[in-house]
């Protein structure tokens, strides 16, 4: 999507790789074609096409998980941009330290670890200025046209004009959400076998025990249901 701005990326990144004696696997896509066969928009594209891709390495690799370098500003812009776009509880608990999405091979969910979510941006700026290391910028994070950065760039600065503390205040409210769900996952696993019946393509669910059930708990109950067939 970048051109020679990629390329020059992932030259960087072999060298890096070589320097610091690990293996390294680089591969390139055609991100368009792929939005443009899924029907996605650009965003949703490349993350699925990174992801694909990640999954292959880690089939290639016997790996057991993989571990990405999203930050506390990340975490921050995924909640307010999950608020944009009309959420529920799961979506305002952000990003997660350790998650599992469906991209795995041979029908295993691959595992995805953020080391650096206590972390912010700067900070990571910071550590790279004192060791006298100069990553990378992808121009592509200063486009107005993609939602993220609209957020990242014109609405954060916005609200923290009315509160200066506006990214830890959608933390806490990340983590008390975050704590909630856990509670209610927790009833709906303890009652999943007196609900639910399932079989390799279908989950049968009791209609008349769910109803009976408390909405926000109801609302669970079909997550996992439709969790359990994809």
């Amino acid at each position: 999507l970048r051109g020679k701005e990629s390329d020059a990326d992932a030259a960087y990144v072999i060298s890096l790789a070589h320097q610091l004696g690990l293996p390294i696997a680089v591969e390139q896509k055609d991100v368009a074609a792929y939005r443009k066969r899924k029907s996605l928009s650009l965003e949703e594209a490349a993350r699925e096409v990174r992801y694909r891709f990640l999954a292959d390495v880690v089939d290639e690799t016997s790996a057991s998980s993989i571990v990405v370098g999203h930050t506390r500003n990340d975490h921050v812009e995924t909640v307010l941009l999950h608020l944009l776009r009309g959420t529920g509880l799961n979506g305002l608990c952000g990003l997660k330290p350790k998650s599992s999405l469906n991209f795995g091979k041979r029908g295993k969910p691959l595992e995805v670890v953020r080391p650096l979510l206590e972390i912010w941006r700067q900070q990571t700026l910071d550590y790279c200025h004192y060791h006298k290391l100069h990553p990378c910028f992808d121009s592509s994070n200063q486009s107005l046209s993609l939602l993220r950065n609209r957020i990242r760039l014109e609405l954060l600065p916005i609200l923290r004009e009315f509160n200066p503390a506006f990214d830890d205040a959608l933390i806490r409210l990340a983590d008390i959400v975050r704590s909630d769900v856990s509670f209610i996952e927790e009833q709906v696993s303890r009652l999943w076998d007196s609900l639910a019946l399932v079989e390799k393509d279908a989950v049968y669910l009791n209609v008349a025990r769910v109803a009976y059930l408390p909405l926000t708990v109801q609302r669970q109950v079909m997550r996992k249901a439709i969790m359990q067939l994809r």
